[in-house]
């Protein structure tokens, strides 16, 4: 079965609450000392409102980096599933041939990107915007 992918339904709020699991870790469903969510299909369900995760994910691990010191901290490069990643490298292959004969197979990028690309810059409103990208960012896999 192929891979299936984590799909945000509402990019606002869930970057909202990603926000709030970062600067409250208690915030958090609870995990075990490495960060594993103890019932993956609870927490599925709690957020079901505002992500897709599918049936196929039995493991959820919260990773935050840590500060070392005072100038100093961790950073951790994530890497998608191989599987993934060649399904969206293929896709986009496929839409530059499909640009090139003039089909209509658009490259899937969330809508609000264009919606706050196309809005006034007087009339943007940033704050949302960053929400959206923080969900985008945490929750996609080479899209």
């Amino acid at each position: 079965m192929p891979a299936e992918r984590v799909q945000p339904l509402k990019h606002k709020d869930l970057g909202e609450l990603i926000v709030e699991w970062a600067k409250n870790p208690g915030s958090r469903p609870a995990t075990n000392d490495n960060g594993e969510i103890l019932d993956v299909d609870q927490f599925r369900k709690d957020v079901a409102h505002l992500v897709k995760i599918p049936e196929q994910i039995k493991r959820i691990v919260f990773v935050q980096p840590l500060k070392t010191g005072a100038e100093e901290f961790e950073y951790y490069i994530r890497l998608p599933l191989e599987e993934l990643v060649m399904t969206s490298v293929q896709k986009a292959k496929d839409h530059d041939v499909s640009a090139q004969n003039d089909t209509d197979d658009p490259y899937p990028v969330p809508d609000f990107y264009e919606i706050f690309l196309n809005t006034a810059p007087d009339d943007r409103n940033h704050e949302a915007m960053l929400y959206r990208r923080i969900a985008d960012y945490t929750f996609a896999h080479c899209h």
